[in-house]
């Protein structure tokens, strides 16, 4: 990937005359757009392959924005990133074949997860920091997405979704894992409220 942005950036240099601080920002636009589009269409992929397209859709629904604002761990590179997003996907996703556990408890799982999430994020790590009035506005938006997540989780209960249900219980797993992985990993930048 670094080679590949090396690359574009060399035409960009000899093309536009830049600032080198614009030269940085646009590096890692470049980067993080290139990461992203790879991401999306592996995700894509393992959807399509999997035949579990609404079903990877459901878990980003609730992954991304809960993450986003709850923050959590990191690897230290893109291909370590790639790894674990990729094996997390599928895991989920095929976990959510076999669980066999009835719905109503699931609900409470879900329920209990959430205010895990809700007591544990946000999860501040080196590479962003924040200050404390960010630091509070990400733990109320947080409780907000985990309200909309809760009430969505108690309609597809009553709809009897089953493997809708599933699916949020493990990615509010995965969320919690990476939320107490990130606070042992970056536990000298967490910002107490």
């Amino acid at each position: 990937m670094e080679r590949a942005v090396d690359k574009i950036m060399q035409y960009i240099d000899e093309a536009y005359t830049l600032e080198e601080s614009d030269k940085e920002v646009l590096r890692f636009g470049i980067q993080a757009a290139m990461e992203l589009t790879l991401n999306l269409l592996i995700s894509i992929f393992i959807l399509y392959r999997l035949h579990m397209m609404w079903e990877g859709l459901l878990f980003f629904a609730i992954f991304i924005p809960i993450r986003t604002l709850a923050g959590g761990y990191h690897s230290d590179t893109y291909l370590r990133c790639l790894l674990f997003s990729v094996l997390t996907l599928t895991g989920i996703l095929v976990a959510s074949n076999y669980m066999e556990l009835p719905t109503g408890l699931l609900l409470v799982v879900i329920l209990l997860l959430e205010g895990a999430v809700g007591r544990i994020a946000p999860v501040v790590n080196a590479d962003r920091p924040v200050s404390k009035r960010e630091y509070g506005i990400f733990k109320r938006r947080l409780k907000i997405v985990l309200l909309i997540d809760g009430i969505f989780s108690i309609f597809l209960w009553r709809m009897q979704c089953d493997k809708a249900v599933n699916i949020i219980a493990l990615s509010l797993m995965l969320i919690v894992v990476t939320l107490i992985l990130g606070r042992i990993k970056y536990k000298s930048y967490q910002i107490s409220v």
